[in-house]
């Protein structure tokens, strides 16, 4: 005995879309055909940039002696390498201990102004201002005694007229390590 097929139909009479299935094959096969066909062409470059490096290899090495470059250094690569050392010798300094040694000084009567580093000249340059010289000398003397600096000198100070107290701007100069 054979088994009856069996049709059901849910919407009678609607009309059926076929096309629309067809069109979206064939534009997705077209698209897969242009992938395979990007593919290609960049194995093919890849291949001929292998071969182009293969033929240089071995013409350098046929060679057999290494070449030797007399050429100048460019003066931009040694700017480059000059600011390098620069930054280098700049994070090498011990600040947290130059700082440590700056705040541990009594500044009752000293307000600290800024401080501008040197790191080539281990050396930095502090500005403040004292309410009278005998707190000045009292920050100077305080930093003279610290063991983490060195060569700690007044460089100027200047009494503040038009500032009510008349407090006096100095600046310090001291260094750190073995001074050049």
């Amino acid at each position: 005995m054979k088994a009856l097929t069996l049709r059901l139909e849910f919407a009678p009479g609607a009309p059926r879309r076929f096309a629309v299935g067809w069109a979206m094959l064939a534009a997705a096969l077209a698209l897969l055909g242009a992938e395979f066909v990007s593919l290609g062409m960049t194995l093919s470059a890849k291949r001929h940039e292998q071969q182009a490096l293969t033929e240089l290899d071995a013409r350098q090495s046929d060679t057999g002696t290494p070449r030797s470059f007399t050429a100048k250094p460019d003066p931009a690569y040694l700017a480059r390498v000059k600011s390098a050392q620069q930054v280098a010798r700049s994070l090498t300094a011990p600040w947290a201990e130059l700082l440590d040694s700056i705040e541990s000084a009594p500044q009752e009567s000293v307000a600290l102004l800024g401080v501008e580093p040197s790191s080539a000249k281990q050396s930095f340059r502090l500005t403040a201002e004292a309410r009278d010289p005998k707190a000045m000398l009292a920050y100077l003397e305080a930093l003279q005694k610290d063991r983490r600096l060195q060569s700690v000198v007044l460089v100027s100070h200047q009494v503040q007229i038009q500032t009510a107290g008349r407090p006096i701007r100095f600046q310090l100069q001291a260094g750190w390590g073995t001074q050049p």
